[in-house]
């Protein structure tokens, strides 16, 4: 242990291995599989979403500005109608007490 150490002799070393780029090569495809389906799905969920938002819109524009709901009261078995009018609505105040009045 405190002695001179031996001599290193190259010639009885293990070689070095080789490394072949096949590894690397098959990395890199898998990697271009990879992001190019990330990519497609990515694209594919904005068409999507696009698409649902669209036929949103249009349905919104359909839909009426008001939705009248039907029950019973429960005290008095009584029939009654609620109707629940959006803040947009576009019809007027007269309107809606005309079909009061008039019951519809």
């Amino acid at each position: 242990m405190n002695g001179k150490a031996d001599e290193l002799d190259l010639s009885h070393l293990p070689k070095i291995p080789q490394h072949d780029n096949g590894g690397i090569k098959q990395l890199k495809r898998i990697s271009a599989i990879t992001l190019s389906f990330t990519g497609l799905t990515l694209v594919l969920i904005l068409v999507f979403e696009f698409v649902l938002n669209s036929r949103k819109k249009r349905f919104m524009e359909i839909l009426e500005d008001w939705e009248v709901y039907k029950g019973v009261l429960p005290s008095s078995n009584l029939q009654t109608s609620v109707k629940r009018i959006s803040y947009n609505s576009r019809q007027g105040i007269r309107e809606f007490m005309v079909e009061i009045v008039s019951g519809i």
